[in-house]
């Protein structure tokens, strides 16, 4: 019992480590669009 909470602690961890960096990825993507768009101007 005690193996399968800490190895679902060990996957949320790393599922929420994750969305962060995609997250992050998102952000500097719609950035750059909006720069690309502002530039088009």
């Amino acid at each position: 019992m005690d193996a399968l909470i800490i190895i679902g602690v060990v996957l949320m961890t790393a599922l929420w480590i994750g969305t962060m960096f995609n997250l992050g990825g998102l952000v500097t993507r719609f950035s750059r669009l909006f720069h690309w768009i502002e530039s088009q101007r």
